[in-house]
């Protein structure tokens, strides 16, 4: 969850930019898919390449069971 600097509506679309640990700077296209008291959830636009890098990411950091 991220927490915006103003109120955003569900489905209002949104850039955000971060940069994973140990990993590049992300900046990508999305939208809000969830909101929580004053947090976000954002779901990234499924035809941006950056997603992909974030994919490899998590991939990489969660343990399969």
């Amino acid at each position: 969850l991220l927490t915006p600097g103003g109120r955003l509506s569900i489905g209002e679309p949104v850039e955000v930019s971060f940069v994973l640990p140990e990993g590049p700077r992300i900046n990508i296209a999305g939208a809000v898919c969830r909101r929580q008291r004053d947090d976000v959830a954002i779901r990234f636009d499924p035809s941006d390449r950056q997603r992909l890098l974030i994919e490899q990411w998590v991939n990489g950091r969660v343990p399969v069971r």
